[in-house]
């Protein structure tokens, strides 16, 4: 698996974060700076240069300010759940993650990357998202020709 290496020391806001984090994986300079907007391109795909599997390592993320180092575990946690979502409801898995980087011996980020992994393959595959087609029913009736779309 790709290892992308991102050092965190110099990180002073959020869009810090950002800023590395789509560089490094050749995110378009219309992705968007949000949680969401990494798990579209991150585990959904088809937008960056950099495609899974790969591992984000991020090395001095003790060093940030509490709001850069909460965003970053908001974001990691998001990517977690996104992958789940997707084992879940697409039968399948991409490999992803953004784990701290080893401190001196190289196991911990190993054994984060192992975890997240046995946590996603421990997920059923549940067939689509039923919610999905309720949405997509209501928009479908909303959107009906002939009817008015100015409320």
């Amino acid at each position: 698996m790709r290892t992308i290496e991102l050092d965190a020391t110099k990180w002073k806001t959020v869009l810090d974060f950002y800023h590395a984090l789509l560089a490094s994986i050749g995110a378009p300079d219309r992705h968007g700076q949000s949680p969401d907007a990494l798990v579209d391109s991150m585990i959904w795909g088809g937008i960056n240069a950099v495609e899974p599997p790969y591992s984000v390592q991020i090395s001095g993320l003790s060093a940030t300010p509490k709001e850069v180092h909460d965003h970053v575990e908001l974001v990691r946690g998001m990517l977690v759940e996104g992958r789940i979502y997707r084992k879940r409801h697409n039968g399948d898995d991409v490999e992803v993650s953004i784990v701290n980087a080893p401190a001196n011996d190289g196991n911990m980020s190993d054994d984060q990357v192992a975890k997240i992994r046995d946590a996603v393959e421990a997920v059923q595959y549940e067939g689509p998202d039923p919610k999905l087609r309720s949405i997509a029913d209501n928009l479908r009736r909303q959107l009906k020709p002939g009817r008015s779309r100015e409320r």
